[in-house]
């Protein structure tokens, strides 16, 4: 077993590369879950699964600020990332939610994430377990893109079961 920083490294790197074929065939948003996973293995952490409620209060939250032009957590709605789960029908015990204002690549959206504490500190949540991706054009052409770790928790009253298609809403 090999220890350290090298060890660390050497993760990073064969869960990024084991991800590649995958994230070629699920494109930008399965590229960043990729990377963050990479990021997160060389923390010692956990890989994130993807889900798709989480993908769709990203894709919705991505496709609102793109369409208002906006660059903001919360949406053109006021609304913000707890309505967005409930929309998605996802309980959550912990959540959090990373935006970014980059290039077409995902590597280059983690580097800008990595020197960020904030949006390191939510790619490297010790208790997320899954993870939604979206990315979309911005209104000057670059790439918006949104990431939404989380962990379920168990279903409560009030949740509705998600039928497998994004709702409509927006913010």
């Amino acid at each position: 077993m090999i220890k350290g920083r090298f060890g660390a490294i050497l993760a990073a790197f064969l869960v990024l590369a084991s991800a590649l074929p995958a994230a070629a065939e699920g494109g930008p948003e399965a590229a960043l879950i990729a990377a963050v996973n990479a990021e997160r293995a060389g923390a010692g952490l956990a890989t994130l699964v993807p889900e798709a409620r989480l993908a769709c209060a990203a894709r919705a939250h991505a496709r609102d600020l793109a369409a208002s032009g906006r660059f903001s957590h919360a949406g053109s709605n006021g609304g913000d990332l707890t309505e967005r789960l409930a929309a998605a029908g996802y309980p959550y015990a912990m959540a959090a939610e990373n935006l970014a204002l980059a290039g077409a690549e995902a590597a280059e959206v983690v580097a800008l994430w990595r020197a960020s504490p904030g949006h390191a500190r939510n790619m490297r949540a010790a208790g997320a377990r899954a993870a939604g991706a979206a990315r979309e054009r911005s209104t000057d052409g670059r790439y918006l893109w949104v990431l939404v770790v989380g962990a379920e928790r168990a279903k409560t009253a009030g949740f509705k079961p998600f039928s497998g298609k994004c709702a409509g809403n927006r913010g």
